[in-house]
C-alpha cells in the first residue's frame, strides 16, 4: 500500500512540475507586453529643510528607504535636501512607509509628490486617476492660484477644486481611452486613500 502511495505522490510532483513548465513557457512567448507590466506609479519625490539633514543623515534615510516594499532605487540630493524613490512594478503606493522612514531619522516631509501614469474616471463629484496595474487611486484638483489682494487657505482642501479647462481636457482623455501621465504634489498624503494629487503637468498618451 505504501509504494503505491508514494508513486501517486511522484506522479503528481511531475505532472505539477509539467504545468508550471507550460505555464511559464506560454507566459514568455504569448504573455502580457512587457510595456503593460512596467510600474505605472513612476517616481516620488519627497523634500525637506536641506540643513536639518547632513551627511549621516543622508546615509541613514537612504538606508530606510530602501527598507520600503515599494522602492527600487534611490536618489538623495542633501544641498537640496530632496530624494527621488522609484517605483516598483505592480507595488500600489502607500505614504505610511515613507513617512515612517523620515519619523526614524527625525525628519518632517514639506513637499511629498508623484509622478504617475494611469486612465481617468469621474462622476458628479470628482475626476480620478487609476494607474495599472498596481490600482492606485487618485482624486484630481487643480492648484490654487492667488491673485493680487486675494487671500487663499493654502492647506484647506477646500481651497482646491478643478478648474473648466482642466476638467474638460481629463474627460475627453477618458472618453477617448488615452493613458495619462500626471506630476504633481500630494494634498496632505496622511490623509486616509484615495489621495488627493494636484495637477501641475499632465500629459496625453493615445491608445
Amino acid at each position: 500500500m505504501i509504494p503505491k502511495i508514494r508513486n501517486s505522490f511522484f506522479i503528481l510532483q511531475r505532472w505539477q512540475s509539467s504545468i508550471c513548465c507550460w505555464i511559464v513557457t506560454f507566459l514568455t512567448l504569448y504573455g502580457i507586453p512587457h510595456s503593460q507590466l512596467q510600474a505605472q506609479v513612476e517616481e516620488v519625490t519627497i523634500s525637506w529643510t536641506a540643513s536639518l539633514c547632513l551627511q549621516s543623515c543622508v546615509q541613514g534615510l537612504e538606508t530606510q528607504f530602501r527598507k520600503i516594499t515599494g522602492v527600487s532605487e534611490v536618489s538623495i540630493n542633501q544641498q537640496s535636501g530632496r530624494a527621488i524613490l522609484k517605483w516598483k512594478p505592480e507595488v500600489p503606493f502607500t505614504f505610511t512607509p515613507i513617512n515612517n522612514a523620515m519619523s526614524m531619522i527625525g525628519l518632517s516631509i514639506n513637499e511629498l509628490r508623484v509622478k504617475v501614469k494611469g486612465h481617468i474616471s469621474h462622476d458628479q463629484q470628482k475626476v480620478s486617476l487609476t494607474s495599472k496595474p498596481d490600482g492606485s487611486i487618485f482624486i484630481l484638483k487643480s492648484p490654487t492660484y492667488n491673485t493680487a489682494n486675494q487671500y487663499s487657505e493654502q492647506f484647506s482642501i477646500y481651497a482646491y477644486g478643478m478648474t473648466p479647462w482642466l476638467r474638460t481636457e481629463m474627460l475627453d482623455a477618458e472618453q477617448k481611452q488615452e493613458e495619462v501621465e500626471i506630476d504633481g504634489p500630494i494634498f496632505e498624503p496622511e490623509r486616509s486613500p484615495p489621495l488627493i494629487l494636484i495637477v501641475e503637468h499632465a500629459k496625453h498618451k493615445p491608445k
